[in-house]
């Protein structure tokens, strides 16, 4: 079975100037990866107040961080030219922009939202149903990673038995 490729950021703000911090992706086959992103140098907009709620700091990107060029290679590598989904189509693309921007690349897949998977679920319910899975197995609304396994889990629940 052919899994959707779901793709959720953690970001250092909410401006257009803001950049991907944190990535998680499912893959084809159900697996997922998450990873930490280092700023690049002209990646300089930074919201401290968001550290708390990130759990993390500028400075541990640098430490903690995969070069952004190294991100690439390997989303596409798993996506290869297809589709993901997201939550915020305008969110992803910006976030999206900046990393390929940097290396002058062109993002080689489609961006659709997550809720074209999801037809007859209606966007109450399905926060509903994502605050539940995020509550109930004690995971992060904050966290890239998690985001991404509760999307996979609500497909695997709702969305695959719409298709």
């Amino acid at each position: 079975m052919t899994h959707p490729v779901f793709i959720c950021f953690e970001a250092s703000g909410y401006s257009e100037r803001s950049y991907p911090i944190a990535l998680g992706w499912t893959l084809h086959d159900g697996c997922y990866k998450s990873i930490f992103i280092k700023p690049e140098d002209d990646w300089t907009e930074w919201d401290a107040s968001l550290e708390s709620h990130l759990n993390k700091t500028r400075e541990d990107l640098y430490q903690l961080g995969e070069p952004a060029i190294d991100v690439i290679r390997e989303l596409d590598l798993d996506v290869e030219q297809g589709i993901v989904y997201v939550e915020d189509t305008d969110a992803a693309t910006i976030w999206l922009e900046a990393l390929y921007d940097a290396y002058n690349k062109d993002i080689p897949f489609e961006i659709r939202s997550l809720f074209e998977l999801f037809p007859e679920i209606s966007r109450s319910d399905f926060d509903e149903e994502r605050r539940y899975l995020l509550e109930s197995n004690n995971l992060s609304f904050s966290s890239a990673e998690d985001q991404v396994l509760v999307m996979q889990r609500l497909w695997a629940d709702f969305g695959q038995k719409q298709r």
